[in-house]
């Protein structure tokens, strides 16, 4: 049977108003998506090139965790304020196009967070310009967490955020709803930047993915 371009509309439309966004990723987006949902690891690294379409990639997976974990909470990690103006919120605000009404999130600029009504999830979006920065993303439990343009934060900065901060969320939630953390990133222009370890780490534990 062959589906016609109104079916394939159907379809989508129908899949996004369950909340189901995997129709909106690209093809190499769906093939990151299958490699994600099938790992075992608490990190995993999607190392791409600029224009690939990591933030759009990062709203999807972190409002698929939001939609499906009621009062989840997930942590979305910048490089700078300005990133996350540039960047995240656009994206954040054309993922939420696609949903019905009732499933997207409402952000709070003051607090630098969404929520989604519907399951009572938050996403609190902190930046890294410094350790402070850092540090004000400690918080008891996390069921997901995103690195956006990993290597634009400054290394040892980076190395804080994933061990001292972010993985130590995940102790009580990596079992009950596959909590896991998702760096994506282009690669790193400085040498001997942290993000590349963590690459080759990504690469020998088969929780990655590059494009």
């Amino acid at each position: 049977m062959i589906l016609t371009a109104d079916d394939l509309e159907t379809i989508r439309t129908a899949a996004y108003a369950a909340g189901d966004l995997r129709l909106a990723m690209t093809r190499t987006q769906r093939i990151a998506h299958r490699r994600l949902v099938a790992s075992q690891e608490t990190l995993f690294v999607v190392d791409c090139s600029r224009r690939w379409g990591k933030t759009i990639f990062d709203s999807i997976e972190m409002t698929d965790c939001a939609l499906k974990v009621p009062r989840g909470i997930l942590r979305w990690s910048v490089p700078t304020v300005q990133h996350g103006r540039d960047f995240v919120l656009p994206a954040m605000d054309y993922v939420s196009s696609l949903l019905p009404e009732h499933l997207r999130p409402r952000y709070y600029s003051q607090h630098n967070k969404w929520v989604w009504p519907s399951t009572g999830a938050v996403c609190h979006l902190g930046s890294c310009e410094s350790l402070g920065d850092v540090q004000a993303q400690i918080g008891t439990e996390c069921h997901r967490a995103c690195i956006d343009e990993a290597s634009k934060i400054r290394s040892d900065l980076l190395k804080v955020l994933i061990h001292s901060v972010l993985l130590p969320q995940f102790l009580t939630t990596r079992a009950k709803v596959r909590g896991y953390v998702i760096v994506t990133s282009t690669p790193a222009d400085e040498l001997g930047h942290y993000y590349t370890e963590l690459v080759e780490a990504a690469q020998h534990g088969g929780a990655f993915v590059g494009y």
